[in-house]
C-alpha cells in the first residue's frame, strides 16, 4: 500500500511539475511578446518623432524661401499624419474629422489645381458631435475617383434631424454607378484600406443599427451621387 501511495504521489508531483513548467513557458512567451510589442511601439514613436522633425525643417525652409503653397501643404500633411497615426484614436469628434478631411482636400487641390472644388458647410456648434475615427476617408476617396480627368465638386454639410445630425457628402461624380456604390457599401471586407463598409460597420457598432451609411443618387435632382449618415447629437460612451 505504501509503495502504491508513493508511486501515486510521485506521479502527481511529476504532473504538477510538468504543468508548472508549461505555465512558465507560456508566461515567458507572453513576456517576450509584450517586450517585443513595447520595442516596436518605441521604434514607431521614434520614427514618427524623426518624421515630424523633418517636416518642421521643410516648413521652415518653405517659409524662408517664401514658398507659401509648399509651406501650406507641409503643414497639412503633418496634421494628417499626426491625426492618422494616433494609436489611441477610436472615437473622434465631427470637428476633428472635418479638419482632417479639409487638409486632405487641400493637398489634393494643390495637386490638380482648378480641377477640384469643395466646400465644408457644417456649423461649428455641431463639431463636438461624436464620430467614428476615419469615417470620412473612404467616402472622400471614392468621390475623388477620376478627378484628374474632369472637374470634381464635393460639398459637405449637415443639418439637424430630430435628435440626430444628418451629414451629407455630395459630388458631381457621374462615373460611379449605383451598383458600384451598393457594392462598396455592402461588399466584402477589405484589409488593405478603409472602405464604405468599414464606415457603415463603425457607425452601427458605435451608435446602433439605425446609424448606418447610405450611398445613392443625389436627392436635389443634380447629376452625381451622395453619401449620407447620421450622428447622435447627444451620445455617452
Amino acid at each position: 500500500i505504501q509503495d502504491h501511495y508513493n508511486r501515486t504521489m510521485a506521479q502527481e508531483l511529476e504532473g504538477k511539475d510538468k504543468e508548472l513548467a508549461e505555465a512558465r513557458a507560456v508566461r515567458s512567451d507572453l513576456e517576450f511578446s509584450i517586450q517585443k510589442q513595447e520595442l516596436s511601439s518605441f521604434q514607431q514613436q521614434e520614427s514618427f518623432r524623426y518624421f515630424f522633425f523633418v517636416m518642421n525643417v521643410i516648413t521652415r525652409l518653405a517659409f524662408q524661401e517664401k514658398a507659401v503653397k509648399t509651406e501650406a501643404v507641409a503643414y497639412d500633411f503633418a496634421d494628417i499624419m499626426r491625426y492618422t497615426t494616433d494609436p489611441d484614436h477610436k472615437i473622434s469628434t465631427l470637428g476633428e474629422e472635418l479638419s482632417y478631411i479639409g487638409a486632405l482636400l487641400r493637398i489634393q487641390q494643390a495637386w490638380i489645381g482648378e480641377g477640384l472644388e469643395y466646400s465644408i458647410s457644417v456649423p461649428e456648434r455641431y463639431w463636438g458631435a461624436s464620430c467614428p475615427f476615419m469615417a470620412f476617408q473612404p467616402v472622400i476617396e471614392m468621390l475623388l475617383q477620376g478627378c484628374e480627368a474632369e472637374l470634381r465638386k464635393i460639398d459637405i454639410f449637415a443639418e439637424e434631424e430630430g435628435e440626430d445630425l444628418l451629414v451629407q457628402v455630395l459630388s458631381n461624380n457621374e462615373t460611379l454607378t449605383m451598383e458600384e456604390l451598393e457594392n462598396q457599401t455592402s461588399g466584402p471586407f477589405e484589409k488593405e484600406h478603409f472602405s464604405l463598409r468599414d464606415t457603415d460597420r463603425s457607425l452601427k457598432r458605435t451608435f446602433g443599427k439605425r446609424y448606418g451609411l447610405t450611398a445613392g443618387p443625389r436627392k436635389d435632382g443634380r447629376p452625381g451621387c451622395a453619401v449620407w449618415f447620421k450622428l447622435p447629437l447627444k451620445w455617452e460612451k
